[in-house]
């Protein structure tokens, strides 16, 4: 009942973990697309979106504080003073 040396056992255990990972693969390259299509981000978003990273996200910041200013408006609570 042992190895007859026809088949070696190392062999099979690197097929199986290499057709494992390719499932994976495509598994996850599945949902992706699935939730990539059915999920909207919003626009304060950063980050996770093209063209919209976090060195956007501070530029945007510093834009309101400037115009905060210049205009004398709180950002907090969104009102005049």
């Amino acid at each position: 009942m042992g190895n007859d040396g026809a088949t070696p056992q190392g062999q099979w255990r690197v097929l199986g973990i290499g057709l494992l990972e390719v499932f994976w693969k495509l598994l996850t390259s599945i949902i992706y697309v699935r939730m990539k299509e059915s999920t909207t981000l919003h626009n304060s978003l950063h980050g996770f979106r093209a063209k919209q990273g976090t060195g956007t996200a501070i530029f945007e910041a510093k834009l309101f504080q400037q115009l905060a200013t210049v205009f004398e408006v709180f950002l907090e609570g969104g009102r005049h003073a």
